[in-house]
């Protein structure tokens, strides 16, 4: 009985959905599925274009609502007499301030016309208070 159990867990293992072996497959296989790989990702590529134009209005409310939001609420958690009130102001300045701080990763990508005063408004509002300027994340990133 064991016997029987050991075999047909070594064949499952053995071989694949179709019943080939796994180490059957072609080179030539494998190169045409990165052709159609690559083939799949020029698609993408194409029908987002759009979306890889910085929108200007976008970039300011988000960000300018982001840092507003969590200076205030930061504001909140250091000014609050209560714990509770303190804690939840201090979750939504951490998290506030978090997003407002993720658009350094948007600086290192996009160009310094796209979105005019943006590098150096973000820099003012948020890089320096928060000792996370551009130069820091950009040689690591690119």
């Amino acid at each position: 009985m064991t016997d029987s159990i050991n075999s047909t867990a070594t064949n499952s293992t053995a071989t694949t959905n179709d019943g080939a072996s796994p180490q059957s497959s072609s080179p030539k296989s494998s190169s045409s599925e990165r052709g159609e790989d690559m083939a799949m990702i020029r698609t993408a590529a194409k029908l987002t274009t759009d979306l890889n134009t910085p929108n200007k209005m976008i970039y300011w409310g988000d960000f300018l609502g982001s840092a507003a939001l969590g200076y205030a609420s930061l504001a909140g958690a250091i000014l609050s007499n209560t714990l509770p009130a303190a804690l939840a102001c201090g979750i939504v300045a951490i998290l506030s301030l978090y997003r407002a701080g993720l658009f350094i990763h948007e600086i290192t990508h996009m160009r310094l016309s796209a979105v005019p005063g943006f590098w150096t408004m973000w820099h003012i509002i948020v890089g320096i208070p928060v000792m996370l300027p551009s130069f820091m994340y950009e040689g690591l990133h690119n």
